[in-house]
């Protein structure tokens, strides 16, 4: 029978190359692995549903001797799964401890097919209308990206395990490429890092998925955030 298994600290080089073979739907997961094995975003674990055959994986507990955030993880608890087949995806989500249904839950970055068996799963648990919000994540590898001259007026975010957004630019300093300018600046960052530029943003914000396929960015999937809050967390 196969089983969870908390992955080990000699172990997590192997399943980052096995989180990088299924890019772009595990983002999340690889960046934050990636950035802890460089001693970056410590406290995080993974698990995975068998092993050195992986069937699935996720981020399980949080360490809570090394993170120095834990609040941010904890409260509510926050996660990730991924999956290739949905039937392991429900298998590991079910699995006794990894999740507690009575509580709330931040799933963050979650591929069409987990996101729909966390809908069901969620449902079963009493939360009738779990908060699902679809993002488009965008990529772009050096050389790709191109570049207008402006001032900076604006602020745009960007992690330390890969992801950019929350593109601002003042009112009164939009249409003359500000926007542009900043991501390409922030892109530019993960270039020198050999690291591809990797943007998230809501599927119907069509402004600025155009905005960011003008310089340079494909669309690569849609992954999805959901709330999973049970009612009678609200009584």
């Amino acid at each position: 029978m196969v089983e969870i298994h908390q992955v080990s600290e000699h172990e997590l080089p192997i399943l980052l190359q096995w989180l990088k073979e299924h890019l772009p739907l595990t983002w999340k997961l690889y960046g934050t692995l990636r950035e802890q094995l460089r001693g970056k975003w410590q406290g995080t674990t993974f698990c995975t549903l068998g092993w050195p055959d992986i069937l699935a994986v996720g981020e399980g507990p949080i360490n809570e001797d090394i993170c120095k955030v834990v609040g941010h993880y904890t409260d509510p608890r926050r996660t990730t799964v991924f999956a290739p087949e949905p039937a392991h995806a429900r298998d590991f989500l079910t699995w006794p401890g990894f999740i507690d249904w009575s509580q709330p839950v931040i799933f963050h970055m979650l591929s069409l097919p987990v996101a729909s068996i966390i809908k069901t799963l969620s449902q079963q648990a009493g939360c009738p209308s779990p908060k699902t919000i679809p993002l488009t994540l965008l990529t772009a590898n050096s050389g790709d990206i191109k570049y207008r001259d402006g001032t900076c007026l604006g602020a745009e975010m960007g992690t330390e395990w890969g992801f950019i957004g929350m593109l601002y630019v003042t009112s009164s300093a939009r249409g003359r490429g500000l926007g542009k300018l900043l991501t390409c600046r922030l892109a530019e960052k993960y270039f020198e890092e050999d690291l591809p530029a990797v943007v998230v943003t809501s599927v119907d914000n069509t402004e600025s998925i155009c905005l960011h396929e003008s310089l340079g960015f494909q669309q690569e999937c849609q992954l999805n955030l959901m709330y999973h809050t049970p009612d009678n967390i609200n009584k």
